[in-house]
């Protein structure tokens, strides 16, 4: 199970983390074979 925890400056929208969360969390599933349900990211 990764668990990614990531640091961002503040003025990101909502919308904004939601795309990085699903572009991070589809890499990961690509490139460490893994559930996307077992992927947690930290934000």
């Amino acid at each position: 199970m990764p668990t990614i925890n990531v640091q961002l400056f503040e003025g990101r929208t909502i919308e904004q983390k939601r795309a990085f969360v699903k572009a991070v969390t589809e890499a990961s599933v690509a490139t460490l074979a893994c559930s996307a349900e077992s992927v947690d990211i930290i934000i």
